[in-house]
């Protein structure tokens, strides 16, 4: 039977991106006063996402997490602005491989003052993740698998790794990474379902306890 999840994916993906495009080119050419933070003056959808991470960090530990890398963080960081207004993390890093989609949140960041948020052009199969504490990957992350392998072949041990996952039927239009999990690591916990996705908690197999 011809396998039809990756057209899926690929359209799929183009309409998260133009959406998102939109929102942030908007917050990008608006006059926004000095001060304002993003859950402010975001949009409905971008709101609804940044709310539903109070609940998804509520299950990290950011007490001792010196830096935090966002992997797909996209042209509207959403979870590289809440890592960066809603903890004390000293260094939050949003990757992107799409330069243009890298300047406009990195525009984003200064309009709305994020000093210890970074965003960076970088491969996430490439990228060294040693130093970071907590690693976040978006949903849209492709190829994720690999992705995710590059994390367990360069994370620390103490790594808290949060997958944003496709549940169901989204599986046909969203890469997984848990098909099978990469084999040095093991589900910790999950957390609701949204818009037929939810996020998987991970971490290495031989982490302390």
């Amino acid at each position: 039977m011809l396998d039809r999840r990756p057209g899926l994916q690929q359209e799929f993906g183009s309409f998260i991106v133009e959406r998102e495009i939109e929102e942030a080119y908007r917050l990008r050419d608006a006059d926004i006063p000095p001060g304002t933070r993003f859950r402010d003056v975001a949009g409905p959808h971008a709101a609804g996402t940044y709310d539903r991470l109070r609940e998804v960090f509520a299950r990290v530990d950011f007490s001792n997490v010196q830096k935090a890398v966002m992997v797909g963080c996209g042209w509207r960081p959403v979870t590289t602005l809440y890592m960066h207004d809603e903890t004390q993390v000293p260094e939050v890093v949003g990757l992107d491989i799409v330069e243009d989609a890298v300047d406009c949140a990195r525009i984003l960041g200064r309009k709305f003052g994020c000093d210890r948020l970074r965003v960076e052009l970088a491969d996430a199969m490439t990228y060294d993740y040693s130093d970071a504490q907590v690693i976040y990957v978006a949903s849209m992350v492709t190829p994720k698998a690999d992705v995710v392998a590059r994390i367990a072949d360069t994370a620390p041990p103490e790594a808290q790794i949060v997958l944003w996952e496709p549940v169901s039927l989204a599986r046909l239009w969203m890469q997984t990474a848990m098909h099978p999990l990469d084999p040095r690591l093991e589900v910790i916990d999950t957390g609701s379902v949204n818009w037929l996705t939810t996020e998987v908690f991970v971490r290495f197999r031989w982490a302390k306890r």
